[in-house]
């Protein structure tokens, strides 16, 4: 179940998994979703940053050390 989860996370719900430039897919993705959908409160905006940052650093903690590769290009969570 954690290997799914994180799996899902570090894909950014499997934007990882696009054919071709999956990172710049993922950060124009953020970038949409920063802009258009978030609110502008700097103090809400760090909370979820710092919130993205913790989780993503343990997805991938998980989830790295089933592949062969030390920087997989399905894991983007570290473009967003």
């Amino acid at each position: 179940m954690f290997f799914k989860f994180s799996f899902l996370i570090s894909t950014c719900f499997y934007l990882g998994k696009i054919k071709y430039i999956p990172g710049t897919i993922a950060s124009f993705v953020t970038v949409l979703i920063w802009y258009f959908i978030l609110p502008h409160d700097p103090i809400i905006l760090s909370f979820i940053l710092l919130f993205i940052i913790i989780i993503g650093f343990i997805s991938i903690k998980i989830i790295l050390p089933n592949f062969d590769d030390k920087d997989p290009q399905c894991i983007v969570i570290d473009e967003i």
